[in-house]
């Protein structure tokens, strides 16, 4: 098989959040991928891959791995065509905005209601 049409070799746990979300993305983006459900002898052998004991982790048809699930999504997003699932980073519209914004959540955010909620029970 060709390296494109090899599937991606994800190894996690079934009932694992973060698994689960790379499954999800894997299928909305159409990759095929093979899951391998971890046990302690696969969990040792990616650790060793890898240098780091965390799952899921993804090998990749070429042979590279990929560990962290936004990472993970980040990488393919930039390395694999097709539709982006993944918004661009949106920058704020600027500073004179962001500097009013936090000053108007000091005075009327949720900053004071654990002050008031003291003062409250206190007296």
């Amino acid at each position: 098989m060709a390296p494109d049409t090899q599937p991606y070799v994800m190894h996690g746990l079934s009932h694992s959040y973060f698994t689960g979300k790379l499954q999800a993305y894997f299928q909305a983006k159409g990759l095929p991928y093979r899951f391998v459900e971890m046990d302690v002898a696969d969990f040792r052998r990616c650790a060793q891959a890898t240098g780091v004991a965390q799952m899921p982790q993804v090998e990749t048809p070429n042979g590279e791995w990929l560990t962290d699930t936004t990472p993970t999504i980040a990488h393919l997003e930039a390395s694999v065509s097709g539709l982006l699932l993944r918004p661009p980073r949106l920058l704020p519209i600027s500073y004179r905005f962001c500097w009013k914004t936090c000053l108007m959540n000091g005075f009327g955010g949720q900053r004071f209601i654990i002050g008031g909620l003291l003062r409250r029970t206190c007296i």
